[in-house]
């Protein structure tokens, strides 16, 4: 009968000793839980142009109104006839997206001259295309100038100066009419 009861104090001390360890176990265990959801809202893309803020001329230089659009900003006509002469437009560029935007690629071209008189003369074309003020800023003061890498933040409206301007500081105007053809401008927008 020993024998049964150290059989049965073996069973007993195995059955506490696994018990024990099982406690010992589910101590030493946590239970990590992740839930939740997603949605994918898509960002939207909008730059462009929003309208015409002013124009205004100096001097006896006059100016029609360009016309516009998301896009573009055109067909517009500037006459200068002497020194001081300016005619300049401003119009607002706005990113109502939801992603920021970087100016990636800027290009103004210079201007072609053109002298309309009989003898189509080149120092008339020289004059005002090499002292001619075509510029592009974000003031009418010259500064800062619009440049490659220029943050449009989402939600942001910037007001662009277009300057087309005979500097007071030229004191010889040429012979003859002298056209001025002004290659477009293109500014490209990318997501930042």
């Amino acid at each position: 009968m020993i024998k049964k009861e150290k059989t049965a104090i073996f069973i007993a001390a195995i059955a506490l000793l696994l018990s024990t360890g099982g406690i010992i176990f589910a101590a030493l265990t946590s239970t990590l839980n992740i839930n939740g959801g997603a949605e994918f809202n898509p960002s939207n893309w909008n730059v462009k142009f929003t309208g015409l803020v002013s124009k205004y001329q100096t001097g006896d230089a006059t100016g029609t109104t360009p016309s516009l659009s998301a896009t573009t900003v055109g067909t517009y006509s500037v006459v200068l006839k002497g020194p001081g002469d300016k005619v300049v437009y401003k119009f607002d560029v706005t990113n109502s997206g939801s992603l920021d935007a970087v100016l990636a690629t800027y290009t103004k071209p210079s201007p072609i001259c053109t002298a309309t008189g009989d003898a189509n003369d080149v120092d008339d074309e020289d004059l005002i295309c090499d002292n001619l003020v075509y510029t592009l800023n974000y003031d009418e003061f010259g500064d800062p100038l619009v440049v490659i890498n220029d943050t449009l933040e989402s939600l942001q409206t910037r007001t662009l100066v277009l300057t087309i301007e005979y500097p007071i500081t030229m004191l010889t105007v040429p012979a003859d009419a002298v056209t001025i053809e002004f290659p477009t401008v293109t500014l490209i927008y990318e997501q930042e």
